[in-house]
Order: C-alpha cells, then structure tokens, then sequence
C-alpha cells in the first residue's frame, strides 16, 4: 500500500494538505507517495516557484513538523494502527480506545447504539 505524503494523515491528525494548503498548492508533487518525497537525507520537496519573503514562515512550519520524521527508512509504506500493541487494527482496541474516557461527550460522538444494543 502507498501512503500519500499529502493526502493521507500519516503525520497528524490532519492531512499535510490541510496543515499546509498554500504549500500543497504550490507542490509540483501533489500526488506523491511518502517514499518518493523521502530521499534518505531529507524531504524531496520541488514547488512551481521561489517563495516570497511573507511565506516563509509557512516553510519553516512545514520543515519543523517534518523534522520529528527525519529517521524513516526506504521500507515500503504501510498504514499501521497506533491504538493497537502490534499495530493492527482490531475490535478490541477500538472498542477499549473509545471506552476509556466516561465523558457523555465522547459518548455522544461514538454511535455505539447503531452496533450494540443497549
């Protein structure tokens, strides 16, 4: 499976696309896979023009968050899930990630109703 360095949240919560919409933009590699942007000493990031002095903040946001990435390797991309010991998904550990908090909030927004009977 290919993971999208822009399109998938494999970094945050969000998709690199929304943490940096004007750098997606700009991005002569909207459609590239993590591993083609890695190239084993940094990010490979090509955009359509030199940036201007107002959006370099943006540049370097983006390069700080990249850095906490910076010791990936050239292994193929795989989705892995974080709740779960092994990184696999499984029912158990959604079921537990989602039950850990009492919060009615939290309650709320799962639709637990939908799959289980009270």
């Amino acid at each position: 499976m290919k993971v999208s360095f822009w399109e998938d949240k494999w970094i945050a919560q969000r998709t690199l696309k929304q943490l940096f919409p004007d750098l997606y933009t700009l991005s002569l590699q909207q459609n590239a896979t993590v591993a083609e942007m890695w190239t084993g000493q940094g990010w490979n990031l090509h955009l359509r023009r030199n940036l201007n002095d107002w959006e370099m903040g943006n540049i370097v946001a983006f390069h700080d968050t990249m850095a906490q990435f910076s010791n990936l390797t050239r292994e193929e991309d795989k989705v892995v899930w974080k709740i779960g010991s092994k990184g696999v998904f499984s029912v158990k550990s959604a079921y537990k990630d989602l039950n850990q908090s009492n919060s009615d909030d939290r309650m709320e927004l799962w639709p637990w109703q939908m799959i289980w009977r009270p």
